[in-house]
């Protein structure tokens, strides 16, 4: 019996044994476990602060290619308006051109027409 008890008990130090290896490895387990979570939030805390970085970097960009676009329209509304002034300074010349034209084309057949009078008027004396 006495070998019985002995047996018992030494298996039951085996089984303290265990159990303190058990609870070493769950408090070695639950340290990493928060090594882990600290890691892993300074990860997130940095993901969240570089998409906040590039949310302010590509909005910068999007200001400035808005206002760059706005100074191309701009430019573009000058360039615009001063070929459509420059087409209405030409149409203007034309119509002087045309004005002055006619007024020769009156005065070439005033001419004539008093040409061919004076020759009839001499033909007829």
């Amino acid at each position: 019996m006495e070998q019985i008890l002995k047996e018992i008990l030494a298996k039951l130090d085996n089984v303290e044994r265990d159990v303190k290896g058990i609870k070493s490895n769950f408090k070695e387990l639950q340290t990493e476990v928060k090594g882990i979570k600290k890691e892993h939030g300074q990860m997130l805390h940095n993901l969240e602060k570089d998409v906040k970085e590039i949310k302010e970097e590509h909005g910068q960009r999007l200001h400035e290619l808005e206002t760059e676009v706005k100074g191309i329209k701009e430019e573009h509304g000058l360039m615009l308006r001063a070929i459509l002034e420059s087409k209405e300074v030409q149409r203007g010349e034309i119509d002087t051109l045309m004005h002055r034209t006619a007024k020769i084309e009156g005065t070439i057949k005033g001419a004539a027409k008093q040409v061919i009078d004076d020759l009839k008027e001499a033909s007829n004396q």
